[in-house]
């Protein structure tokens, strides 16, 4: 008889089958359930956007009727058309959740709500078959840091989210969910870059990868075979969605550390890198002295992330300032935050067209420059909760700058490091410049000779360690001259609700008040009150409140 080897396929099937809820970190099912209500709250805030209420309405023409209750109105549609519905909508805006490696909740939660819903599962099935695809999905989008994909355009990692959510609630046996995963990864979307940063495409990455990957856990049930080893084959996954050579043990830590502590929500309508920028800027608005008119320029520094993503939020072909490339642009993010104030999910109904013209003039006087302090801020935060920080790995320095490099050459974005940066390095206190050079050494030495050969080369490596103690520190510093000659300044190093904020999971509550109220009517705090029993009662009666109300106070 032929012994089929194992690969890392069986490792995630083994996790996923052996798993008990009774095993979760009380901490880990708190977050599980913020994240369902936040990734509520982000359905809503995009049901309510332009670009939202017209996807709402496209796809009720072609939506078939089925068991899963669908956000906003609470009509009852098919598995996969509601599952379609709700990862678009919670992506339509960048007032979604993420965790380090990506914007996971919108297919893990978006499928442990309606499949767990026609299959009459209980709360607690549905929040242990999410908290298993983040952790599943995670992993993979982390150790695959260096390649052409990037946050919400990881399609493989939200099949793999979705295929894994999917066999745990339909009880696959270990076979079965090996081949789930397998199935899931082997016609992976591949988003493209002029799509998601600037159109309305956007919104749509995440939803068909999520739709195929619960659909792939039907078919393995149904015992569609896959090749098991389409992960670590040269010519699979590895050889075309990664620059690496080989891929890392992604799944040898399930269990022992939790990616949902480095749950972080977008307190604004703006991405994750821009979130620090906008907070600053409201804060010196809402002190009063912030006039528009008075404003001769503002001044961003931000981390390089900040200023990569800057770049890829350029206008697409025939475009000005859109809602998207708003969200990615920290300079008209935060050039919308001094003239209109919070980006929640009313600034970008119809009302943000007309404003389109006036934040991109304002944007001319908002200047962006990178600040290695904040970089190594940065760095230190996501650092604590690694272990070989800098090694090839969990966001190894090697394969940043690999991927920066390729930025560099395509778009014409800054460098990760050049002569010009060595006037900032040398002002940089003494311990963050011998940080940042010990992470650089890290790297660099990963691409020399080792004693050992292979064997020791591939043990030298970055993974996760404890989760908990890492801090998304993505920070900015504002400086806005009055045409007085008067100088403003601000800073913020952990945005408000981001891994590191003790009051995050309170501000994911407060977001959920702030966005369903105007979509759900009197429904909304009926649907909280039911999200906080979780894991306690049944999925089909989480929005009873919605179905039992009366539609007509909300509007989309």
């Amino acid at each position: 008889m032929k012994v089929t080897p194992a690969t890392q396929l069986d490792e995630a099937a083994d996790w996923i089958v052996g798993f008990r809820a009774d095993q979760i970190p009380p901490e880990i099912v708190s977050l599980a359930r913020s994240q369902v209500i936040d990734t509520v709250a982000a359905i809503c805030a995009g049901a309510r956007s332009e670009l939202g209420g017209r996807m709402i309405r496209a796809l009720e023409r072609v939506a078939s009727p089925g068991p899963c209750t669908v956000l906003p109105k609470g009509d009852c549609w098919s598995v996969s058309d509601a599952v379609y519905l709700h990862s678009a909508l919670a992506n339509a805006l960048e007032l979604d959740n993420f965790v380090l490696s990506g914007h996971f909740g919108q297919s893990a939660v978006a499928v442990g709500l309606a499949l767990g819903e026609m299959l009459g599962a209980t709360c607690e099935e549905a929040l242990s078959a999410q908290i298993i695809g983040l952790e599943v999905a995670t992993r993979l989008g982390a150790y695959i840091s260096a390649g052409p994909q990037h946050g919400q355009m990881r399609s493989y990692a939200h099949r793999i989210a979705a295929a894994s959510c999917a066999s745990r609630l339909l009880k696959l046996d270990r076979g079965q969910t090996r081949r789930a995963l397998a199935v899931a990864l082997a016609a992976p979307e591949f988003p493209l870059f002029p799509a998601a940063f600037s159109a309305d495409t956007k919104a749509i990455l995440s939803s068909a990868p999520a739709v195929e990957g619960l659909r792939a856990a039907v078919l393995a049930e149904a015992g569609m075979d896959a090749e098991i080893d389409i992960l670590d084959h040269p010519l699979g996954l590895v050889g075309f969605f990664t620059y690496m050579d080989a891929l890392p043990r992604v799944w040898e830590r399930l269990g022992q550390s939790w990616f949902l502590h480095t749950l972080s929500t977008k307190t604004y309508a703006t991405c994750a890198y821009a979130q620090g920028a906008v907070t600053c800027a409201l804060r010196l608005r809402e002190s009063g002295e912030l006039e528009p008119e008075a404003i001769e320029s503002v001044v961003v520094r931000a981390p390089l992330t900040t200023i990569v993503m800057e770049t890829l939020s350029r206008p697409h072909t025939g475009a000005g300032a859109t809602p998207v490339n708003t969200h990615f642009s920290t300079r008209r993010s935060v050039a919308a935050a001094i003239l209109f104030g919070p980006l929640t999910g009313d600034f970008f109904d119809a009302r943000f067209a007309p404003r389109a013209p006036t934040i991109q003039a304002f944007s001319d006087r908002v200047s962006l420059s990178h600040d290695w302090a904040l970089t190594v801020d940065l760095l230190r935060g996501v650092d604590a909760g690694l272990e070989g920080a800098g090694k090839p790995g969990l966001y190894g320095m090697g394969q940043a700058h690999r991927t920066l490099g390729k930025f560099k050459r395509i778009l014409g974005s800054r460098s990760p490091l050049a002569w010009t940066d060595l006037p900032d390095l040398f002002r940089l206190r003494g311990t963050d410049r011998a940080y940042l050079a010990t992470r650089y050494w890290r790297g660099y030495r990963s691409r020399l000779p080792f004693a050992g050969g292979r064997a020791a080369a591939a043990r030298y490596r970055s993974s996760e360690a404890d989760l908990s103690r890492l801090s998304m520190r993505l920070g900015a510093r504002l400086r806005v001259r009055l045409r007085s000659g008067k100088t403003l300044e601000e800073e913020c190093r952990i945005p408000p609700g981001f891994a590191g904020d003790p009051q995050r999971e309170e501000r994911m509550r407060d977001k959920f008040r702030r966005e369903a109220r105007p979509v759900l009517g009197s429904a909304a705090a009926g649907i909280l009150a039911a999200l906080e029993e979780v894991p306690q009662g049944r999925v089909k009666d989480l929005f009873g409140p919605l179905r039992n109300a009366q539609y007509g106070e909300a509007h989309v």
